[in-house]
Parts: structure tokens; C-alpha cells; sequence
């Protein structure tokens, strides 16, 4: 699809970049061997891809146009994103009534579908099965201020408020992690993947193919390496930036029917695979790797048969169907795991 108006010509190597993040955040989740920062690294992944192709689909949008259609972006981020979390936050009430801890819910559920959950997670809040929402919140926070800035900021001024954002972001990651862990999911301490994003949109650079394959090994060290803490968060978004930016060189690669079959539906198997991640947790920590292989199961199952709809009201009702069958699903695959105690996902990208 040609740029005009708000759209963009399809990249599958990108789609082959959210399939790596993905696969990053899952190795740690299912507990991996090595896996660590495996999950922190994908979700960097995940916010500099993000704010590379938000600031270039609304650049190339002001440039042909003459202006930005927020509520037509606004209009896409709802049809695109809210369904599927809402049919998460439905089966998740499911599962956390069967254990007889829905009273203890609602909170976190709230908190979720306002997009809240990473200063939520900042300041201590337990937010169980939905905490990995967090990323997603930050996401959305980030949809409500950039698009305001390319309006309004002369677009000379774009590039050094970037900049700008990042000093700041590393700078608080140092002054603010090593004391309190928590203070990671902050959004101004995690700002600098999106604006690195962000930057490599606003100033391209031609960056060579070596460059790039360097920048996706480095991105695999941090992961799966006893990486400096917070180092990893600022180094691991910085070699985002390259990686994507260099993209195109490695095409042959990221192409590849795998990553982006595993790429188109990220979104869906990111938000569905705590529930069974947090249902096996158990067993994935004590290295059962057939607890592993199913914990990915369910949501790349779903992620695969969900559908997208022209009305977000018609997706979330379908969505909600859907939902229903997988909590039945859930009932019965999993009820001889599930427990009266809240299992949370201990270990947050």
C-alpha cells in the first residue's frame, strides 16, 4: 500500500521485528534458561519500533496533507487495540473468579483498560495476571502526547525535544532503578526507546547492513546475558534504534514466513499469554519445558483466529464471544493447576 494520506507501504521486515520482540518477551516469561532481561529487551524493541512508525505515519500524513486527522488516528488506535484488551481483562476475571479472588480485581482491572498500569506497577500496585498491561498503558500515554507535538511544535524543534527526552529518560534510570526496581516501569524513565524510535523517523540515516546486524546481536546479548543493571535499558534501546533503522538490509531475514506470521499477530500473543504463563508458572520455573510449550499455546491460538472489524463496538462484542470460549477452554485445560492464591507474574518485562 503506497503512502498517501496516513498510510504506509507495507514492510514485512517490520512485521518480522514484532516477531522477535515477541519471541524475547516470552523466553522470559516461560522462564527460559538465561532469559532474565530477555523480556525487557523485547518490550524496548517493541516501543522503538512504535514510535518509528507513529512519527513516520504522521509525518507522511502532515506532508501530503497538510495537516494530521487525530481522530482518525484515534479512530484506528481504538478499533485496533481496545477489543482484544477487553476480552483479556473479561477472560482474566474469568480465571481470577474461579480462584475466588475476583473481589481483588476489579482494581487492576480498571487500571488496565484506563491505561494507567505502568505508574500503577511504578508505585508498588500488585496488578497479578494483567500487570504486563503496563507496556501497553505507556504506549498509549505516548499516542496522547506525540501527535499533539508534531501539530504544534515546529518541526525543526521535533528532533532536539527527542534528544532532549532521552538525557532525561537515561538520566533517571540511573539516578531512580538502582535504588527502586519499580521505578523501571515509570514512563518518563522508559521514554527513551519510543523517542529513539521517534528520532531515527525524524533524522534517517542510511545505516548499513553490518551496522544493523550488529545492532540485532547486541539487542540478543542484553537479552540473554548478565547484562549491568539499569545499563540494559538505555543500551538495549539504543540498539533497537539501530537494528530498526537498518532494517531494510537485513530484509531477506526478517521476511522470513515465520517471523512474519509470528509478527502480524504480537499484539494478540502478547496480550493473551499471561494468563497461561501465570497458570504454569510452577512447572515453567521448575524448568518443564511441556509446561513452556503450553503456555504459548493458548494465546498464539487465539492471537491467530482473532479477527478485526470495521466498528469497534461490533469487535468488542465478537472479541467478548471469543473470550467466553477461551475462558471454558481455560476452565477445563487448567483447573487441575489453578490455585486459591493469587498468581501473579513475578518476573515483569
Amino acid at each position: 500500500m503506497a503512502a498517501q494520506g496516513s498510510t504506509l507501504t507495507y514492510r514485512p521486515e517490520l512485521d518480522g521485528i514484532r516477531g522477535i520482540a515477541i519471541l524475547l518477551v516470552l523466553a522470559q516469561h516461560i522462564n527460559l534458561p538465561s532469559s532474565t532481561l530477555a523480556g525487557l529487551v523485547g518490550v524496548n524493541l517493541f516501543f522503538a519500533l512504535s514510535g518509528y512508525l507513529i512519527t513516520t505515519l504522521l509525518i507522511s500524513e502532515q506532508d501530503g496533507t497538510g495537516k494530521i486527522d487525530l481522530r482518525r488516528f484515534y479512530e484506528r488506535r481504538v478499533r485496533r487495540l481496545v477489543p482484544a484488551l477487553v476480552a483479556v481483562v473479561v477472560v482474566t476475571g474469568v480465571v481470577m473468579a474461579i480462584q475466588g479472588n475476583l473481589a481483588g480485581y476489579f482494581g487492576p482491572a480498571a487500571v488496565s483498560l484506563f491505561y494507567v498500569s505502568d505508574i500503577a506497577k511504578a508505585i508498588g500496585y500488585d496488578l497479578g495476571y494483567v500487570g504486563h498491561t503496563w507496556s501497553l498503558a505507556m504506549e498509549e500515554q505516548f499516542y496522547l502526547l506525540w501527535p499533539a507535538l508534531l501539530i504544534f511544535a515546529p518541526r525543526r524543534f521535533l528532533a532536539p525535544i527527542a534528544i532532549g527526552g532521552i538525557i532525561v529518560a537515561v538520566a533517571l534510570q540511573f539516578l531512580l532503578v538502582p535504588d527502586n526496581v519499580l521505578a523501571h516501569f515509570r514512563p518518563d524513565v522508559r521514554a527513551d526507546a519510543i523517542l529513539w524510535g521517534c528520532l531515527i523517523a525524524l533524522i534517517p540515516v542510511a545505516v548499513p547492513r553490518w551496522a544493523a546486524a550488529a545492532g540485532l546481536i547486541g539487542v540478543v546479548i542484553v537479552a540473554f546475558t548478565p547484562f549491568p543493571w539499569p545499563w540494559a535499558i538505555g543500551v538495549s534501546s539504543v540498539l533497537s534504534a539501530v537494528f530498526i533503522a537498518g532494517a531494510a538490509g537485513l530484509a531477506p531475514v526478517l521476511s522470513s514466513r515465520l517471523l512474519v506470521r509470528i509478527g502480524a499477530i504480537s499484539y494478540g500473543m502478547y496480550l493473551w499469554h499471561a494468563i497461561p504463563v501465570g497458570l504454569l508458572q510452577d512447572q515453567t520455573v521448575a524448568g518443564n519445558v511441556f509446561a513452556m510449550a503450553a503456555a504459548g499455546r493458548l494465546p498464539r491460538q487465539l492471537a491467530v483466529v482473532s479477527p478485526r472489524f470495521g466498528s469497534p463496538a461490533v469487535a468488542i462484542v465478537v472479541h467478548a464471544a471469543m473470550a467466553a470460549a477461551l475462558a471454558i477452554n481455560l476452565v477445563l485445560v487448567f483447573a487441575g493447576s489453578m490455585t486459591e492464591t493469587w498468581m501473579p507474574l513475578v518476573r515483569s518485562s
